[in-house]
């Protein structure tokens, strides 16, 4: 990912206007990869992946990904990349580690939030 990055193969998102691009984030046993929506970076990511596989014997479940998309991606855009990598796309906000995957421009409100309904379910 690193890689594909820098040689300008794949665009990451960015965190802040001028922050740099976040390309890939990795967890124990989950990663979540950040991309353009474009059959080009679909297939580099494809690749990409493969390439992973063959290296370490692990591969994706593609069972249990999502794919989450920017407000500003049509319909049509959604269903064609979904299709390519053979992943379903999320429509509703659903939470990773406990943590909503969209929040927006309210951020202290939704991490205030998270926080007490944390405290509720404990």
């Amino acid at each position: 990912m690193r890689l594909a990055t820098g040689e300008g193969l794949l665009k990451g998102a960015k965190a802040s206007r001028r922050g740099l691009d976040i390309s890939h984030l990795l967890f124990a046993y989950d990663c979540i990869l950040f991309g353009e929506a474009t059959n080009r970076g679909v297939m580099i990511l494809k690749g990409i992946l493969k390439e992973y596989d063959s290296c370490s014997g692990q591969c994706v479940n593609f069972n249990k990904s999502t794919i989450f998309y920017s407000s500003n991606t049509t319909g049509d855009k959604k269903e064609e990349i979904s299709s390519l990598l053979g992943v379903r796309s999320s429509t509703n906000l659903e939470k990773y580690l406990g943590l909503p995957n969209v929040v927006g421009r309210r951020k202290k409100r939704v991490f205030l939030k998270s926080k007490r309904m944390d405290l509720y379910a404990n």
